[in-house]
C-alpha cells in the first residue's frame, strides 16, 4: 500500500513537471510568434508610410496639373471668346456697311493688280536686258563677216526696241545695234554715225571700234579702216580678229610684208580660227608668195571636218592650179567642187581676188579661166570668209 502511494506521489510530481515544461513551451511559442507578429505588423507598417508618402507626392503632382490645366483651359476659352467677339463685331459691320467694304475690296484688287503690273515690266525689262547684254557679249567674239542668221534677227530685235528711245536716252548697246542693222541694211553713214555714238559713250570699247573698222572697210575707206583696227589692237594687244581685218587692209594696199605679219600674228593668238589662215593663203596666192608647206599641214589636219575652210581652200587650189597650169579640165574641177560643197552657204567676198585677176601681175592668158572660176564661186559661194 505504501509503495502504491509512493508511485502515485511519484508520478503526480512527474505530471506536474510535464505539465509545467508545457506551459512553458507554449509561453515560449507564443512569446516567439508574438515577437515574429511585431515585426511583421513593423514592416507593413513602414510599407504604408512609404505608400502614404507616394500618395503625397501624387497628390501634390496632380494638384498642380490640375491647376496648370484649369489655367490653359481658361486661357483658351478667353481667346476663343476674343475670337467670337471679333467674328461677330466683323460680321455686324460687313452686313451694317457692305457697299463700304466691297469699294474697299475693290480698291485693293486694283493696287494689286497695278503692282502685280509694275513687277512684270520689270521683271520684262530685266530679261530684255540680260539678253541684250548676253548678245553683245556674243557677237563681240565675232566679226560682221561672220553672224548667223540667229545673230542678226536678234540684232534687228534689239535695233527696233532702240529706234523706239530718244537719242539722249539711248545707252551705248542700244548704238551697237542700231550701228549694225544700218550696216545689214547697207545704209553706211548711218551705221557710222551709230558706232562712233557707241564710242562717245565708251571710249575704250573693242567692238564699237572693231565694227567701226569693218563699216569703213564696206564704204572702202581703207586708211580709216585701218586706224579703226589699230585702235582695237591699242585698246587689247591678244584681239585676233583685229589683227586678221588689218591684214586684209594690207592687202588691198598691196602691202604683202605688213600683211604677213598681222595674219601670223592673229594665228599665234588664235590658231582654231580657220578663217584667218585662208585670207593669209588668199594673201599668199594674190601676191605670188609660195604657201608655208608646214602651215598648210597644221591647216589640213586641224580642220579637216571643216567643211567651210576646206572649201575656201579648194578654191584657192584651183586658182593656183590654173596659174601653174596644173589643171587639165576646168570645169570637172569646178563640178568636183559643187559637188562637195553645195549643201553650203555663204556670204564671199572676191574683191581682193577679182583686183588680183584684174592687175597687170596676172599673166592675160591665164585671165579668162580665172575670171570664169571666179564668177562660177562668186554664184555658189559656201562660206564667210573673214572672222
Amino acid at each position: 500500500m505504501k509503495k502504491i502511494l509512493i508511485i502515485f506521489t511519484y508520478l503526480f510530481i512527474l505530471n506536474n513537471m510535464f505539465c509545467q515544461t508545457v506551459e512553458n513551451s507554449e509561453t515560449d511559442i507564443i512569446n516567439q510568434s508574438e515577437k515574429y507578429n511585431i515585426i511583421k505588423l513593423q514592416n507593413e507598417i513602414e510599407i504604408l508610410k512609404n505608400s502614404i508618402s507616394d500618395l503625397k507626392s501624387n497628390n501634390l503632382m496632380y494638384s498642380r496639373f490640375y491647376e496648370e490645366s484649369q489655367s490653359s483651359i481658361s486661357l483658351t476659352v478667353n481667346i476663343f471668346m476674343i475670337f467670337i467677339g471679333g467674328a461677330f463685331i466683323l460680321f455686324v459691320y460687313l452686313f451694317k456697311r457692305p457697299d463700304l467694304m466691297w469699294k474697299k475690296v475693290k480698291n485693293t484688287e486694283k493696287k494689286a493688280k497695278i503692282i502685280l503690273n509694275g513687277l512684270n515690266l520689270k521683271i520684262e525689262k530685266i530679261d530684255f536686258l540680260r539678253k541684250h547684254q548676253e548678245t553683245i557679249f556674243i557677237l563681240n567674239k565675232k566679226s560682221l563677216f561672220n553672224y548667223t542668221d540667229e545673230d542678226w534677227n536678234l540684232v534687228n530685235i534689239f535695233s527696233e526696241n532702240a529706234s523706239d528711245l530718244e537719242e539722249n536716252n539711248r545707252t551705248f548697246n542700244d548704238w551697237i545695234f542700231l550701228g549694225l542693222s544700218a550696216y545689214r541694211k547697207i545704209t553706211l553713214r548711218k551705221s557710222v554715225e551709230a558706232f562712233k555714238k557707241a564710242i562717245e559713250i565708251n571710249p575704250n570699247s573693242e567692238i564699237a571700234w572693231k565694227h567701226l573698222g569693218t563699216v569703213y572697210d564696206k564704204n572702202h575707206q581703207i586708211d580709216k579702216a585701218i586706224s579703226a583696227y589699230k585702235k582695237v589692237i591699242e585698246l587689247n594687244p591678244n584681239n585676233d580678229v583685229a589683227y586678221n581685218n588689218l591684214a586684209i587692209e594690207y592687202v588691198t594696199l598691196g602691202k604683202f610684208e605688213e600683211a604677213q605679219g598681222n595674219f601670223l600674228k592673229a594665228i599665234r593668238l588664235n590658231p582654231n580660227n580657220c578663217y584667218v589662215y585662208t585670207n593669209y593663203f588668199e594673201a599668199c596666192l594674190v601676191n605670188n608668195v609660195p604657201l608655208d608647206n608646214k602651215l598648210v599641214e597644221v591647216f589640213k589636219d586641224r580642220f579637216s571636218d571643216n567643211k567651210s575652210a576646206n572649201a575656201s581652200f579648194e578654191m584657192l587650189n584651183i586658182y593656183d592650179k590654173i596659174i601653174k597650169q596644173n589643171i587639165n579640165d576646168l570645169n570637172i574641177e569646178l563640178k568636183k567642187w559643187r559637188a562637195n560643197y553645195q549643201t553650203l552657204s555663204w556670204d564671199e567676198s572676191f574683191r581682193d581676188i577679182e583686183t588680183w585677176i584684174n592687175s597687170e601681175t596676172v599673166d592675160p592668158k591665164y585671165k579668162k579661166d580665172l575670171m570664169y572660176a571666179l564668177n562660177f564661186f562668186s554664184s555658189d559661194s559656201p562660206f564667210k570668209n573673214r572672222p
